[in-house]
């Protein structure tokens, strides 16, 4: 969209991949790496209009059906650290962004910007059971309330985007704010590692 077609503008940025948010229905293991028969159906990236989008009745397969609400999504590769601490100063407040990763030798760093506006939950039970049943204009509203918001804070970041940025001058800050993620990251390493004990 006009975000991507902004950032591919610029010499120091490149999108990697991005969805502007999404709706779908699913079933199986969904972040399973493949496994586990997941299945997905109804994907749409536009408002809900028909309350009939929400009857599982009839997919194929068994276990509960989910409803999944996914906002907008971004991935850019940066030219160098200054690059992406500018793009991550003008998403902070609209979005949750961060540095995802780098690789100083190839001049890497890749930042990542997502929406919070995200919905999980079955529809039915495990035997088929509607568990919405009669309240399906209140999870079409409950659906397009969250990509409309979603879709308002795209527009929110676009503003700034296409306007100029501002300079980045404060390169002891961003080394004390890298040392920090480091920590960090370490930190929840070790704290995975325990989880197991």
């Amino acid at each position: 969209g006009d975000i991507c077609e902004e950032l591919n503008g610029r010499d120091a940025f490149f999108t990697t991949s991005s969805c502007s948010g999404r709706c779908f229905l699913w079933r199986g293991r969904h972040h399973a790496g493949g496994g586990g028969g997941f299945e997905r159906w109804a994907v749409q990236h536009e408002l809900v209009e028909e309350d009939g989008y929400f009857d599982a009745v009839g997919l194929p397969g068994e276990g509960p059906v989910w409803l999944s609400v996914q906002a907008f999504i971004l991935h850019v590769c940066c030219r160098d650290l200054g690059s992406a601490k500018q793009l991550i100063r003008l998403a902070r407040g609209t979005f949750d962004v961060g540095l995802y990763s780098w690789r100083e030798a190839g001049g890497k760093f890749l930042v990542e910007i997502h929406g919070p506006e995200h919905l999980d939950f079955p529809l039915t039970a495990r035997d088929g059971a509607k568990l919405f049943a009669g309240q399906e204009a209140w999870l079409r509203e409950a659906v397009n309330e969250r990509l409309q918001t979603n879709w308002a804070k795209m527009q929110t970041f676009l503003s700034p985007l296409q306007g100029p940025w501002p300079g980045d001058d404060a390169n002891d800050e961003l080394a004390g704010g890298l040392e920090d993620f480091s920590a960090r990251k370490r930190q929840l390493r070790e704290r995975l590692s325990h989880a197991g004990d």
